[in-house]
């Protein structure tokens, strides 16, 4: 690839990454691990690698715009004495469904396929995304999009006790 290619699609990237920042929000932050969960689906669905490879970037983009925006969310809504505390939860909870997820994840795939693999995976962020807009839903009394304040205040308040 070319410097001027690279330069260019470094560039599309950081526009992407400064769209989904720009839309922030409980809804986008639901938004985001959806639509990473469709793109991989999507992916898995793939007949070749032509197709292939533009939701693999896609997946990627969307994954990290999440990534920043769950992260940078969580520690601005803390009470910064205890930011410490939540983000060490948070990444607990982040990374740590890995030793669990891994090995099921690899007998889907050995048994199954790479595609019942990926869309697996695909499947568990979107089931994750509606459960928690079904829940907020629910108990925001049918208001959507509770205040990521108060979703942040949460844990900090069981860390208080």
């Amino acid at each position: 690839m070319s410097p001027d290619a690279l330069n260019s699609l470094f560039s599309l990237c950081i526009g992407f990454a400064l769209a989904g920042a720009l839309a922030n929000g409980f809804q986008a932050l639901l938004q985001r691990p959806a639509g990473f969960g469709l793109l991989q689906v999507a992916a898995a669905l793939m007949p070749g690698l032509a197709a292939f490879l533009p939701l693999i970037a896609a997946m990627g983009l969307v994954n990290l715009v999440f990534q920043a925006m769950a992260n940078a969310s969580v520690q601005l809504a803390v009470d910064p004495r205890l930011r410490g505390r939540v983000m060490g939860l948070y990444m607990l909870v982040f990374m740590g469904g890995t030793p669990i997820g891994a090995p099921i994840i690899g007998m889907i795939t050995s048994h199954f396929g790479p595609r019942a693999g990926m869309t697996t995976c695909g499947a568990v962020p979107v089931l994750a995304a509606a459960i928690v807009a079904v829940t907020m839903w629910t108990g925001a009394g049918g208001r959507a999009g509770r205040s990521l304040t108060s979703l942040a205040s949460s844990p900090a308040r069981i860390l208080r006790r």
